[in-house]
Protein backbone atom coordinates (compact mmCIF):
# COMPACT_ATOMS: atom_id res chain seq x y z
CA UNK A 1 0.00 0.00 0.00
CA UNK A 2 1.15 3.56 -0.70
CA UNK A 3 -0.10 7.06 0.11
CA UNK A 4 -2.36 7.38 -2.92
CA UNK A 5 -3.88 3.91 -2.45
CA UNK A 6 -4.62 4.76 1.20
CA UNK A 7 -6.45 7.96 0.25
CA UNK A 8 -8.32 6.18 -2.55
CA UNK A 9 -9.50 3.53 -0.07
CA UNK A 10 -10.66 6.20 2.40
CA UNK A 11 -12.66 7.83 -0.39
CA UNK A 12 -14.15 4.50 -1.47
CA UNK A 13 -15.24 3.74 2.12
CA UNK A 14 -16.86 7.17 2.48
CA UNK A 15 -14.46 8.41 5.17
CA UNK A 16 -13.26 11.16 2.81
CA UNK A 17 -16.04 13.11 1.09
CA UNK A 18 -14.73 16.66 1.02
CA UNK A 19 -12.33 17.58 -1.80
CA UNK A 20 -10.32 19.84 0.53
CA UNK A 21 -9.74 16.94 2.93
CA UNK A 22 -8.69 14.71 0.06
CA UNK A 23 -6.19 17.28 -1.21
CA UNK A 24 -4.75 17.81 2.28
CA UNK A 25 -4.29 14.10 2.95
CA UNK A 26 -2.75 13.51 -0.47
CA UNK A 27 -0.25 16.31 0.17
CA UNK A 28 0.76 15.31 3.71
CA UNK A 29 2.60 12.01 3.33
CA UNK A 30 2.09 9.90 6.45
CA UNK A 31 5.44 8.12 6.04
CA UNK A 32 7.26 11.21 7.32
CA UNK A 33 5.26 11.22 10.57
CA UNK A 34 5.55 7.61 11.78
CA UNK A 35 8.57 5.83 13.26
CA UNK A 36 8.07 2.67 11.18
CA UNK A 37 7.85 3.67 7.51
CA UNK A 38 6.78 0.18 6.46
CA UNK A 39 3.59 0.66 8.53
CA UNK A 40 2.88 4.21 7.38
CA UNK A 41 -0.18 3.40 5.28
CA UNK A 42 -1.83 0.79 7.49
CA UNK A 43 -5.24 1.99 8.68
CA UNK A 44 -4.51 1.61 12.40
CA UNK A 45 -3.08 3.84 15.17
CA UNK A 46 0.67 3.55 15.82
CA UNK A 47 2.87 4.40 18.78
CA UNK A 48 5.22 7.36 18.35
CA UNK A 49 6.72 7.17 21.85
CA UNK A 50 6.02 9.03 25.10
CA UNK A 51 2.81 7.01 25.52
CA UNK A 52 1.36 8.75 22.45
CA UNK A 53 -0.04 7.41 19.19
CA UNK A 54 -0.69 8.77 15.74
CA UNK A 55 -4.35 8.03 15.05
CA UNK A 56 -5.54 5.70 12.31
CA UNK A 57 -5.91 7.42 8.92
CA UNK A 58 -9.68 6.87 8.86
CA UNK A 59 -10.00 8.73 12.19
CA UNK A 60 -7.91 11.62 10.89
CA UNK A 61 -10.11 11.75 7.80
CA UNK A 62 -13.35 11.89 9.81
CA UNK A 63 -12.02 14.55 12.19
CA UNK A 64 -10.81 16.68 9.29
CA UNK A 65 -14.18 16.25 7.56
CA UNK A 66 -15.91 17.65 10.66
CA UNK A 67 -13.53 20.63 11.00
CA UNK A 68 -13.16 21.62 7.34
CA UNK A 69 -16.35 23.75 7.04
CA UNK A 70 -15.03 25.93 9.88
CA UNK A 71 -11.57 26.51 8.38
CA UNK A 72 -11.32 29.33 5.87
CA UNK A 73 -8.54 31.66 4.76
CA UNK A 74 -7.70 33.84 7.76
CA UNK A 75 -8.98 31.36 10.36
CA UNK A 76 -7.21 30.71 13.64
CA UNK A 77 -6.93 26.99 14.40
CA UNK A 78 -5.71 25.11 17.48
CA UNK A 79 -4.28 21.57 17.50
CA UNK A 80 -4.11 20.24 21.07
CA UNK A 81 -1.77 17.32 21.65
CA UNK A 82 -0.21 17.78 18.24
CA UNK A 83 1.98 14.68 18.68
CA UNK A 84 3.48 13.61 15.37
CA UNK A 85 2.43 16.84 13.63
CA UNK A 86 0.51 14.97 10.93
CA UNK A 87 -2.91 16.48 11.52
CA UNK A 88 -1.28 19.87 12.20
CA UNK A 89 0.04 19.74 8.64
CA UNK A 90 -3.35 18.70 7.25
CA UNK A 91 -5.03 21.59 9.10
CA UNK A 92 -2.43 23.98 7.68
CA UNK A 93 -3.16 22.71 4.17
CA UNK A 94 -6.89 23.33 4.68
CA UNK A 95 -6.08 26.81 5.92
CA UNK A 96 -3.74 27.78 3.09
CA UNK A 97 -5.87 26.57 0.21
CA UNK A 98 -9.16 27.70 -1.26
CA UNK A 99 -12.32 27.01 0.69
CA UNK A 100 -14.21 26.20 -2.50
CA UNK A 101 -14.70 22.52 -3.28
CA UNK A 102 -15.41 23.49 -6.89
CA UNK A 103 -11.95 24.92 -7.55
CA UNK A 104 -9.83 22.83 -9.88
CA UNK A 105 -6.92 20.79 -8.56
CA UNK A 106 -4.44 23.53 -9.44
CA UNK A 107 -6.10 26.14 -7.23
CA UNK A 108 -3.60 28.50 -5.64
CA UNK A 109 -3.08 29.01 -1.93
CA UNK A 110 -5.16 31.82 -0.49
CA UNK A 111 -3.32 35.14 -0.51
CA UNK A 112 -1.45 36.86 2.34
CA UNK A 113 -3.94 36.75 5.24
CA UNK A 114 -4.10 32.99 5.66
CA UNK A 115 -4.41 32.78 9.42
CA UNK A 116 -2.47 30.33 11.57
CA UNK A 117 -2.55 26.81 12.97
CA UNK A 118 -1.29 26.80 16.55
CA UNK A 119 0.01 23.36 17.54
CA UNK A 120 0.59 22.64 21.23
CA UNK A 121 2.07 19.61 22.96
CA UNK A 122 3.67 19.27 26.37
CA UNK A 123 6.43 16.98 25.06
CA UNK A 124 9.12 19.16 23.52
CA UNK A 125 10.75 16.20 21.77
CA UNK A 126 7.51 15.61 19.84
CA UNK A 127 7.37 19.26 18.81
CA UNK A 128 10.97 19.08 17.59
CA UNK A 129 10.26 15.83 15.74
CA UNK A 130 7.18 17.40 14.11
CA UNK A 131 9.30 20.20 12.67
CA UNK A 132 11.72 17.67 11.17
CA UNK A 133 8.82 15.69 9.69
CA UNK A 134 7.31 18.80 8.11
CA UNK A 135 10.65 19.72 6.58
CA UNK A 136 11.06 16.26 5.00
CA UNK A 137 8.83 16.95 2.01
CA UNK A 138 8.42 20.07 -0.19
CA UNK A 139 4.63 19.99 0.12
CA UNK A 140 4.65 20.07 3.91
CA UNK A 141 7.66 22.42 4.10
CA UNK A 142 5.50 25.03 2.37
CA UNK A 143 2.87 24.64 5.10
CA UNK A 144 5.26 25.65 7.88
CA UNK A 145 4.74 29.34 7.13
CA UNK A 146 1.29 29.22 8.73
CA UNK A 147 2.11 26.92 11.68
CA UNK A 148 3.27 28.01 15.12
CA UNK A 149 4.36 25.40 17.66
CA UNK A 150 3.98 25.79 21.42
CA UNK A 151 5.26 23.62 24.27
CA UNK A 152 2.69 23.51 27.05
CA UNK A 153 -0.49 22.05 28.52
CA UNK A 154 -3.00 22.08 25.68
CA UNK A 155 -5.91 21.61 28.08
CA UNK A 156 -5.49 25.29 28.96
CA UNK A 157 -5.55 26.35 25.32
CA UNK A 158 -3.76 29.50 24.23
CA UNK A 159 -5.68 32.49 25.61
CA UNK A 160 -3.33 35.04 24.05
CA UNK A 161 -4.18 33.96 20.50
CA UNK A 162 -7.83 32.91 21.04
CA UNK A 163 -10.57 32.78 19.89
CA UNK A 164 -10.27 29.80 17.58
CA UNK A 165 -12.47 28.97 14.62
CA UNK A 166 -11.58 25.28 14.83
CA UNK A 167 -9.99 23.17 17.57
CA UNK A 168 -8.69 19.63 17.18
CA UNK A 169 -7.88 17.62 20.33
CA UNK A 170 -5.89 14.45 19.79
CA UNK A 171 -6.47 12.76 23.17
CA UNK A 172 -9.54 11.62 25.10
CA UNK A 173 -11.32 13.04 28.15
CA UNK A 174 -14.74 12.73 29.75
CA UNK A 175 -15.64 16.23 28.55
CA UNK A 176 -13.98 19.06 26.63
CA UNK A 177 -11.72 21.17 28.86
CA UNK A 178 -13.67 24.31 29.86
CA UNK A 179 -10.81 26.55 28.74
CA UNK A 180 -11.06 25.19 25.19
CA UNK A 181 -14.80 25.75 24.98
CA UNK A 182 -14.29 29.28 26.28
CA UNK A 183 -11.65 29.92 23.62
CA UNK A 184 -13.83 28.54 20.80
CA UNK A 185 -15.16 31.35 18.64
CA UNK A 186 -18.97 31.61 18.38
CA UNK A 187 -19.83 29.66 15.26
CA UNK A 188 -16.68 27.54 15.66
CA UNK A 189 -16.16 23.81 16.09
CA UNK A 190 -14.13 21.67 18.50
CA UNK A 191 -13.55 17.99 17.67
CA UNK A 192 -12.17 15.54 20.23
CA UNK A 193 -12.63 11.99 21.57
CA UNK A 194 -14.97 11.74 24.56
CA UNK A 195 -14.82 8.85 27.04
CA UNK A 196 -18.19 7.29 27.89
CA UNK A 197 -18.82 3.55 27.86
CA UNK A 198 -16.69 3.68 24.72
CA UNK A 199 -14.49 6.46 23.37
CA UNK A 200 -16.31 8.45 20.70
CA UNK A 201 -14.93 11.22 18.51
CA UNK A 202 -17.40 14.07 18.99
CA UNK A 203 -17.90 17.46 17.35
CA UNK A 204 -18.92 20.43 19.53
CA UNK A 205 -20.27 23.50 17.71
CA UNK A 206 -20.80 26.83 19.49
CA UNK A 207 -23.95 28.60 18.35
CA UNK A 208 -22.97 32.04 16.99
CA UNK A 209 -25.94 33.78 18.65
CA UNK A 210 -26.66 31.97 21.90
CA UNK A 211 -23.15 30.49 22.48
CA UNK A 212 -24.92 27.22 23.29
CA UNK A 213 -22.84 24.10 22.58
CA UNK A 214 -24.31 21.46 20.29
CA UNK A 215 -22.62 18.07 19.98
CA UNK A 216 -22.59 15.29 17.41
CA UNK A 217 -20.91 11.89 17.66
CA UNK A 218 -18.72 11.09 14.64
CA UNK A 219 -17.25 7.64 15.29
CA UNK A 220 -15.92 5.24 17.93
CA UNK A 221 -12.13 5.10 18.11
CA UNK A 222 -9.34 4.34 20.60
CA UNK A 223 -7.32 7.28 21.95
CA UNK A 224 -4.75 7.91 24.65
CA UNK A 225 -5.99 10.04 27.58
CA UNK A 226 -5.73 13.81 27.70
CA UNK A 227 -3.64 14.23 30.81
CA UNK A 228 -0.71 16.02 32.45
CA UNK A 229 2.88 15.56 31.27
CA UNK A 230 3.79 13.89 34.57
CA UNK A 231 1.04 11.26 34.28
CA UNK A 232 1.73 10.71 30.61
CA UNK A 233 5.44 10.04 31.11
CA UNK A 234 4.71 7.88 34.18
CA UNK A 235 2.67 5.59 31.92
CA UNK A 236 5.34 5.44 29.21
Amino acid sequence: MNQQFLIDSLKFSGRIRNLRVERAMRCVDRQHFVPKVERAYINTPQSIGFHVTISAPYVHALMLEALTPFIRPGSTVLDVGSGSGYITACLAHLLMHSASEEDDQNSSPSPPMRGCVHAIDHVKDLIDRSKVSLAADPCTTALMQCIQFHVGDGRKGLPKVAPFDAIHVGAAAKAPPPALLQQLRPGGCLVMPIVNEVTQVTAFVKDPLTFEIFERVITDAPFVPLTSLTKQLANN
